[in-house]
Formats: C-alpha cells, sequence, structure tokens
C-alpha cells in the first residue's frame, strides 16, 4: 500500500495557537489581528453574523467584500474566500466596532509595506435577458491608485470569459469612494493611513433572477478572478511598495486548510484501494507465450488476470462524495476536481475489463492517436530494423533486480526518507513501478547495454517522483494528478536517452506500440497485429507478442501511445525553454505546470526532493543541451550512443 503522504496539521481556528514559521516572531497570547500581523502571523478571525477577517500573512493589499443594500446576495462573496487577505464586514457588528478592528489592522501592513490596496468587491443588479453580457464596472475616485494599477485591473478583466462569452469593462468616476469600506473605516482615515481604494462591480452570471446558483460558473469566474486580483495587487507592489513579491503566483495563500486536507486524505484512501495497472497486466504472459510459439502463431492466446479486490461502483460511489466544492482554492480544487473525473474512468475500465468498452474507456483516459504522434511512428518504423548482436550478454529478472537495488541504495545515502523496494515475480511480462514499488518480471530478458538506461526509466524517474511526491503536503502528488503517466513515460523515456541507452531498437519498440494500438482500434485480430509487428516492422517474435498484448489486454488498451507522445511533448517543452527539474516535484501533468508553478511560487509545494542522479552526468548534461536546440525524436538514438551501431 502506497504512504500517505506527511502533511501539516489542520489549521486551528486560533491564530495563536498555530506554531510560528522560522524566523518568525511569536505574538502573545490574546494578541489582536494587528498584533499578530506586526510579529508575521495569520489572522483568521470569525466575526458574529458571518463575517471574518483572514489574512494569510502580512500582504499589501486587502480583498474586501462590499454586501448589498436590499437585495440577498450569498454567493458573491464566495469569490473571495479563497484569497490570502479577505475582509468580509459583519451584518450584526457596528461600524464602529467593525472600524477598531480594520483600523490597526490597515495601519499595521502600511508600516509593513509602506502602501495597501483595498479592492473592494460587489454584484452588479442583474441585467435583463437581453442585455446579459459579462460587464465589469470600475469605481475610480480620489482614493484610486495611480492610473498603471487601473490599467492592470482593467486590462486581466477584459481576458475573463465566462459562459462562452467575452467580458466588458466600464469605468466610473466619484467624488466621493462608494462602498462599504470607505464608509466603515472613513475617507480621511484612509488617506491617513496611505490606503488606496478600488471598488470592482461583478456582473452577476453566476445565478439567474430568481437567485438559483450555477456552481461551474461561480466556480469558473472565481478561478479567472483570482488571477485578476492577484496581478493587479502585484503591480500596485511593484509600483507603490518598499518590497514586491516576486510574482503574481506568489500571493495565494501559503497554509492548506482543513477542507483541502480532508479531500486529500479521503482521496488516497480510494487510489490506495485497488491498482489497476497491475489489474488490468495478464498473469499468465509467458506461459501464453510458450503456447503461441508451440502453435506457430496461429492461435490468439487466451489471457488471466487478477481477481479485482474491490467494487468499483462502490469506489465511485465513495469518489463523488468526496467534497471537493468546499475547497474554495481554485487552483487546489481544480488539481482534485481533475483527478476526481480520471478516477471515475478508470474504475470503470475495471467493470469493462475484458470487453471493448474497456478500449472506448482508454480513448477518453490516453486521448486518440492523433496526426502528429502517429506521423512520428510511421518515420520510426521506417529507420532500418537492427536486432540485438548474437554474441550480446542478456539478463534476467534477478540480474536486474540485484542492480535494481543498487541503485535504491544510492538515494538512500542521499535522504534516509527513500523508500522503495523490488519485487520478482513471475506473472508481469515486463517491469513496472506501481505506488514507488518496482516489479520485475523474473522471465526478463534484457540486453545488457539496456541495464542503466531501464534502470534510470523506472527507478531515477518513476520511484523517484513518488517518492518527491511522498516529500510533498499533498498526497496527491506521490498518487499522480490527472493525466500524470503520459509526463511519466516521457521523463523516462528521456532518462533513458541522457544515459546513452535509447537505441534505435528501443525507439522502434515505441513506434510499434503505437502501431499495435492503432491495429486494435481498426479491429485487427491478435494474431494479424502480431504479424504485422513481426513480418512487416521486423520485431522478433516474442518482443512482437509482448507489444500486441500490451495493446490487446483487458479488451484493448491505448495507454502505450502515451510513451512516444509524451516524449515528443517533452522536448516540444524543452525546446520551448521549459524548465526540467520542476516536472520532478511529484507525478504530475504537462497541463497542470502552471498550477504546480502558482503552488511552488505560494510554498505550498516544495521543490523536488531529490533529482535524477543520471542528470549529474557530463554526458547526460551534454545531451540535454542539444535536446534543448533541438533533436528530431528520430535522431534521439545518434545522439544517445554517439552515433554507434545498436549492439
Amino acid at each position: 500500500m502506497n504512504e500517505p503522504a506527511s502533511r501539516p496539521a489542520a489549521a486551528d481556528p486560533a491564530a495563536p495557537t498555530v506554531p510560528p514559521a522560522e524566523g518568525e516572531q511569536t505574538a502573545p497570547e490574546g494578541a489582536s489581528p494587528a498584533e499578530q500581523l506586526r510579529a508575521g502571523r495569520r489572522v483568521r478571525l470569525t466575526l458574529p453574523g458571518g463575517g471574518e477577517l483572514q489574512i494569510d500573512r502580512p500582504l499589501p493589499f486587502l480583498f474586501a467584500y462590499d454586501p448589498p443594500g436590499k437585495l440577498p446576495d450569498p454567493h458573491t462573496s464566495r469569490l473571495l474566500r479563497a484569497e490570502a487577505s479577505v475582509w468580509i464586514p459583519s451584518r450584526t457588528l457596528s461600524r464602529p466596532e467593525m472600524r477598531r478592528i480594520l483600523e490597526p489592522v490597515l495601519a499595521a501592513l502600511r508600516d509593513d509595506y509602506g502602501a495597501v490596496l483595498v479592492i473592494e468587491i460587489r454584484a452588479l443588479p442583474q441585467a435583463s435577458a437581453e442585455e446579459e453580457e459579462n460587464r465589469f464596472l470600475i469605481g475610480t475616485h480620489p482614493l484610486s491608485p495611480e492610473p498603471e494599477v487601473l490599467r492592470t485591473l482593467e486590462q486581466e478583466l477584459r481576458k475573463v470569459r465566462v459562459r462562452q462569452r467575452d467580458s466588458v469593462v466600464d469605468t466610473r468616476s466619484y467624488r466621493q469612494p462608494p462602498g462599504a469600506f470607505v464608509e466603515t473605516v472613513g475617507r480621511g482615515k484612509l488617506e491617513e493611513l496611505g490606503v488606496s481604494v478600488i471598488q470592482l462591480g461583478v456582473p452577476p452570471i453566476y445565478r439567474d433572477h430568481e437567485d438559483e446558483l450555477f456552481p461551474l460558473v461561480l466556480r469558473s469566474l472565481r478561478r479567472q478572478l483570482a488571477r485578476v486580483l492577484r496581478r493587479t495587487a502585484h503591480r500596485f507592489a511593484v509600483r507603490r511598495t518598499n518590497r514586491s513579491p516576486a510574482s503574481y503566483l506568489a500571493l495565494g495563500r501559503q497554509r492548506l486548510v482543513h477542507a483541502v486536507l480532508d479531500v486529500d486524505r479521503r482521496l488516497e484512501e480510494i487510489v490506495a484501494g485497488f491498482d489497476d495497472l497491475l489489474l488490468i497486466t495478464p498473469t499468465n504472459v509467458e506461459a501464453a507465450w510458450q503456447k503461441f510459439q508451440e502453435e506457430r502463431g496461429e492461435v490468439a492466446p487466451r489471457f488471466q488476470y487478477r481477481p479485482i479486490p474491490i467494487d468499483p461502483v462502490l469506489q465511485k460511489r465513495r469518489l463523488y462524495e468526496l467534497p471537493i466544492e468546499r475547497i474554495a482554492d481554485p487552483a487546489l480544487a481544480e488539481l482534485y476536481e481533475d483527478r476526481r473525473t480520471e478516477l471515475d474512468v478508470r474504475l470503470g475500465l475495471l467493470l469493462a475489463r475484458g470487453t471493448r468498452l474497456h478500449l472506448l474507456g482508454g480513448q477518453q483516459l490516453y486521448g486518440e492517436i492523433d496526426k502528429g504522434t502517429w506521423g512520428t511512428a510511421e518515420r520510426i518504423l521506417a529507420l532500418p530494423a537492427r536486432g540485438e548482436h548474437p554474441a550480446h550478454e542478456v539478463l534476467d529478472g534477478e540480474a536486474f533486480a540485484r542492480r535494481a537495488r543498487e541503485e535504491l541504495r544510492l538515494y538512500r545515502r542521499r535522504d534516509r526518507s527513500f523508500r522503495s523496494e523490488v519485487k520478482v515475480r513471475g506473472d508481469l511480462g515486463s517491469v513496472l513501478v506501481s505506488r514507488g514499488r518496482l516489479f520485475v518480471d523474473r522471465w526478463l530478458q534484457l540486453p545488457a547495454y539496456r541495464l542503466e538506461a531501464l534502470i534510470q526509466h523506472e527507478i531515477g524517474t518513476h520511484v523517484l517522483t513518488h517518492h518527491n511526491g511522498r516529500r510533498q503536503p499533498l498526497a496527491i502528488f506521490a498518487s499522480g494528478l490527472a493525466g500524470y503517466e503520459e509526463l511519466q513515460e516521457g521523463l523516462a523515456v528521456l532518462a533513458e536517452h541522457l544515459a546513452g541507452g535509447l537505441s534505435v531498437a528501443r525507439l522502434r519498440l515505441l513506434a510499434a506500440r503505437v502501431a499495435a494500438a492503432r491495429a486494435k482500434l481498426d479491429d485487427a485480430s491478435f494474431i494479424e497485429t502480431w504479424r504485422l509487428l513481426h513480418d512487416r516492422y521486423g520485431l522478433s517474435g516474442r518482443t512482437a507478442f509482448l507489444t500486441t498484448m500490451r495493446a490487446y489486454r483487458s479488451g484493448g488498451s491505448l495507454k502505450d501511445v502515451i510513451y512516444l507522445r509524451g516524449i515528443a511533448r517533452l522536448l516540444e517543452h524543452l525546446r520551448g525553454g521549459g524548465e526540467l527539474e520542476t516536472l520532478y516535484v511529484g507525478k504530475i501533468a504537462l497541463g497542470h505546470l502552471a498550477l504546480v508553478r502558482e503552488l511552488l511560487e505560494r510554498e505550498i509545494l516544495h521543490p523536488p526532493a531529490l533529482l535524477p542522479r543520471i542528470l549529474e552526468d557530463p554526458a547526460a548534461a551534454a545531451r540535454l543541451a542539444r535536446l534543448r536546440a533541438g533533436v528530431e525524436i528520430e535522431n534521439l538514438p545518434t545522439e544517445s550512443n554517439g552515433g554507434a551501431r545498436d549492439a
């Protein structure tokens, strides 16, 4: 079973009980919100009447909610609650009582940064059915910041797109600043404190005229508005404060709340309950190959599978009982929503095992075989086939396992928390990593020259990213974000190349896997596909059998397409100047890289605990530099072994 990642304790509503961070001063017990901020502490103050003051850490901004006068509006404040510095006014406290809270807080923030920006948000009146559009309203007045900050807000608002509509932004100038925040603190006091204020009217497109909520619309608007507000606050910090964050990404919350940790824990329990890779892999591969040989490749094999140890329907129920809607943080909510959707498909694949629905579900999970991937596969398969040298040493599973255990010990010396094990068994047909454990088939036949490349593929990528994910505060980075497998296999093939072991034969095998999957989609029989790989593309009988098995297992699988597509997209990322080390923070997908960068900037995620040892090799560094300059996939073997012929 995969061990859950270590995580911080759930936050206590009483801020003084939270242990101070390294270098953080300690506020006295019972300290006021301003005293907590001056000590570098967070503020979590719940007010009677549904109000709150939440400040994650001293920041040069405060996002405030302007409640409606007469009309009820239970939803607009939800646009702000995930932000790092938020004021929701109380419905029952008087203005003087709220002023006594706000004035010292604003003074503490001003003393820290030299200036403070308040963006006050309110819902605009509902538009008529004929006028429905995403129309925002910016209110300017004598307390507004300089025009450059207002231009940033306007430009970012115009990028918001909700309900298939572009956004329109109007600006209105007021002599006297409107809004509850200014009325509460007072214009004179705000001027004295050096506080700038912007009023922002938001179109209530997330509810209808009867106040019925559209949750998906609200979620989309919240995510986009978070970017708008943080970019505006960052521009203000750069222009007006004495120290500004490195980027707007760093302006989100840095602390995980209980709602996130609860979903993460419960999701991990579901993931740990089944191993879909093992469950779709036949248990009698070697015996089936022997029988296939005896029957001269004229009778399709019959594969056997492990019993499924769970009820997928009940696990789906648990999956949709996860209260992901309670996660207000847009970045984290998106990661868990995407993962839940993917796990739903994976559980459906177990229900469909052995039927054509398994193949169709695989299309949903892994995507179609696009023209680019198929074109790359055809070019590679057109390369001259180079068989293994007859005198070349071939290693079995036990020999590979010995070298793998040695590699694991080397990583353990660098990080004592590095934990993995090697298991040799006879029912796999290959090598695979599951939850950080390396499984090796004892019947493995591995050319000796491929040993180090496969070590870097399995341990330097799959095992290592699982370890790095375990070191993160959220277990989802160890079990995997949605769609993580494509990047994983791309990194693994990259590791083979950096180790100097990506041969023409290996690259042709990855292309042959795409050809086998395409044949399965075209309703070719097992024997027809085996003959295609063996007779047309020149794979050995055993290799063609194993490749066909992988495409036909459990009713059909498209998983093997992601190896070639993964390395192609990774090379494109590197050629474009994309970072490499960040990709090892855990099991992530390129599609989530922007969210991962944000979480790193917010210090929710940590940099990778370990990086692949192969990156320290000067020859590997030289190969990586050439990849960034631009190398076509079919030329990787030449770059990998200096032009030497495959042994």
